[in-house]
């Protein structure tokens, strides 16, 4: 993206007029007509527009220099970045025949009287399979059949933990929505009680020898009361792979004890039914163009075409950055010339056919012919023919902030598709940012500088971390391994990164700071090409410790319990967060402890509290409840480690 440069002509006098006017009864008091039709008043506006033209040129003669140098280092604003997320597309009921959601499918929020639709599309063909359940399995055995009517023990060993029972499938269900009707004897699985978690976790076959298994989301619902009566039981199914379990090799789902709270192991009488409701598609926040038609070749260098909608989204459409740009000639429509974008025409000569694109201005422009030194005229890429047709085959536009919303707001199909319901985005969508604004590049400089696309000390890691992801990112860290103890490696560089959140200050949930594999894997990769052969790099989250902290409290006389009880929590929610947390308020130091006096010092003058009386940190689950029954008063965390929120709770003295 180029950088805009200052217009040095957009000039105004008319402060300079008014000052000289002012000043004309002090230095000629003689002179009373000041009327625009006075000669001496033309005079007047004749030196105040040469005078402001003089200041406001000078004034901008260092920031004209500064943007100069950024373009000799070869610096572009940063574009718009989309939000992503993944889309449940429901069936009306499932079918026999596979349904296809084809790539660039559009969804949306609703439109209202005062919003307009914010619109995602899917990234790629999606096709929900009908299940082909073939085998079922317990752990040391291979059962007949696909419909089981005989009565099964689903852990035969139920007191021994991962112990399960598998589903084998013929057919690749990734990502599928995926429904279980199953036959239970009823109350057969003695030693559960009712209201507590599942004593078991839903797994599938990854077909990696080093990670086989891949845990499933929470069951959306089991109606199995803990497999003790018949039921459906309806799962959300990550990618699968194919691998052998009790000599097949298929696609397997299974069901294993994670709790030892069985004393009688489940009897499953019949599977009545296995069926895929819905598929799970990746979209993002972007609109589909296909074949626009940017204009006719006038057959002279440096030609530009712009494009109707911008900005394009870099490297989230349908090939690479965007479609093909096809030049079809005037003589023969059906020949077409498939041109190849480029950063610059700095390599490129007089027959290559090489044009550039800005994503921010939506411009498409071809090579110019620039006069050299010598006299001669080189021409830096190819020049399309006169009259012929330049045409895009796709891309896409939009991103922004805009795009961060929130579950459950993707409710609107933009097309029909034969069986599908509606739909649905299960998680927020994250990750859009609005295009980079010069003041923010200028910031950027000084990193540019000292790093130079070269990983050396702590810092360049950290900058060109996030100069090589913008956007996925918030918080990085970068930890020597000397700074670990025991739990570093000699000459190991540790990054921990959490993932971008639009709105980091209230409560964050554990998917919330838990970062993309692919993002964590493509950043290991750039960060290993700019860094010293012998560096070995490591790339996670922190480890997060959930704290659940409870105060006891007194109102100020007048106050609202209601109102207090808000401002406690948002500001506890904001000292324990590992993005805009801490002392600094700049996310909490990773390894820091936390101890009371944090807590005092945070609900410090909050508006209707009198004074504090009691303040205990409970250990607390992913779920941000309370997994410690014992109160502490200190927080340790490892050299790794970073404080998170819980679920807090507020005790009201009785005044």
């Amino acid at each position: 993206m180029t950088l805009p440069v200052p217009q040095l002509d957009n000039r105004r006098f008319q402060d300079l007029v008014d000052e000289a006017k002012k000043r004309i009864p002090l230095y000629c008091p003689e002179w009373t007509d000041h009327n625009v039709s006075d000669p001496g008043i033309t005079l007047i506006e004749l030196f105040a527009w040469m005078t402001e033209s003089l200041i406001y040129r000078l004034n901008k003669v260092p920031e004209l220099h500064y943007i100069k140098l950024m373009e000799l280092l070869g610096m572009k604003l940063q574009g718009t970045m989309p939000a992503q997320t993944d889309v449940t597309f429901w069936l009306s009921a499932a079918q026999p025949n596979p349904i296809v959601i084809r790539q660039g499918t559009e969804v949306s929020s609703t439109q209202t009287e005062t919003e307009r639709p914010i619109i995602f599309t899917t990234d790629l063909d999606f096709h929900i399979h009908p299940p082909q359940f073939v085998r079922l399995a317990t752990q040391q055995q291979l059962l007949e059949g696909k419909i089981f009517t005989a009565e099964v023990e689903v852990f035969p060993s139920q007191r021994k933990l991962d112990d399960a029972l598998y589903f084998g499938f013929k057919n690749n269900l990734s990502h599928h929505v995926l429904r279980l009707t199953l036959a239970f004897a009823q109350a057969e699985g003695g030693g559960v009680a009712p209201g507590k978690s599942l004593p078991y976790q839903w797994e599938v076959s990854t077909g990696n020898n080093e990670s086989p298994w891949q845990k499933c989301e929470d069951p959306e619902f089991d109606t199995t009361n803990a497999m003790n009566r018949p039921g459906r039981i309806q799962l959300h199914l990550p990618a699968m792979g194919r691998q052998s379990h009790a000599g097949e090799a298929l696609y397997w789902l299974r069901v294993h004890v994670v709790s030892g709270e069985y004393s009688d192991s489940p009897k499953l009488q019949e599977v009545v039914a296995v069926d895929a409701v819905g598929g799970i598609v990746p979209v993002t926040q972007a609109a589909l163009i296909e074949n626009e038609v940017l204009g006719y070749s006038d057959g002279t260098p440096g030609q530009r075409f712009r494009l109707r909608h911008f900005p394009v989204i870099a490297g989230k459409s349908m090939a690479g950055t965007h479609g093909k740009l096809l030049v079809e000639f005037e003589d023969d429509q059906d020949e077409a010339e498939t041109w190849v974008e480029r950063q610059d025409f700095a390599n490129s000569t007089g027959d290559d056919p090489h044009y550039t694109l800005d994503t921010r201005t939506g411009e498409v422009r071809f090579g110019p012919a620039v006069r050299l030194p010598n006299g001669q005229i080189h021409q830096f890429g190819k020049v399309p023919p006169l009259r012929a047709k330049i045409r895009l085959t796709t891309y896409r536009y939009g991103g922004g902030s805009i795009g961060n919303i929130e579950a459950e707001r993707l409710d609107t199909l933009r097309s029909s598709i034969p069986f599908v319901a509606r739909v649905a985005n299960r998680k927020p969508a994250r990750g859009g940012r609005d295009a980079e604004s010069i003041e923010a590049a200028q910031m950027r400089v000084p990193n540019v500088l000292r790093t130079r696309e070269r990983a050396i000390t702590k810092a360049d890691f950290e900058a060109l971390a996030h100069q090589l992801l913008p956007g996925a990112f918030q918080r990085i860290t970068c930890i020597d391994s000397g700074d670990l103890g025991d739990e570093g490696n000699p000459g190991e560089i540790v990054l921990l990164v959490i993932p971008f959140q639009s709105e980091p200050r209230g409560y964050l949930a554990a998917s919330d700071l838990l970062p993309e594999p692919q993002d964590m894997e493509r950043l290991r990769q750039l960060l290993s090409e700019r860094s010293l052969l012998t560096t070995r790099l490591r790339i996670q989250a922190p480890v997060y410790v959930w704290v659940a902290v409870h105060v006891r409290v007194r109102l100020a006389p007048g106050a609202h319990r209601e109102q207090v009880s808000q401002a406690i929590l948002q500001r506890l929610y904001q000292m324990l967060n590992p993005l805009c947390g801490g002392p600094q308020a700049q996310g909490w130091p990773v390894g820091r402890a936390l101890r009371q006096s944090d807590v005092y010092s945070a609900l410090d003058q909050t508006p209707g509290l009198e004074f504090i009386d009691l303040v205990h940190f409970f250990v607390a689950d992913t779920k941000g409840g309370a997994a410690q029954k014992e109160p502490q008063t200190v927080i340790e965390t490892s050299p790794l480690g970073v404080i998170a929120s819980g679920l807090h709770s507020i005790e009201f003295m009785d005044e």
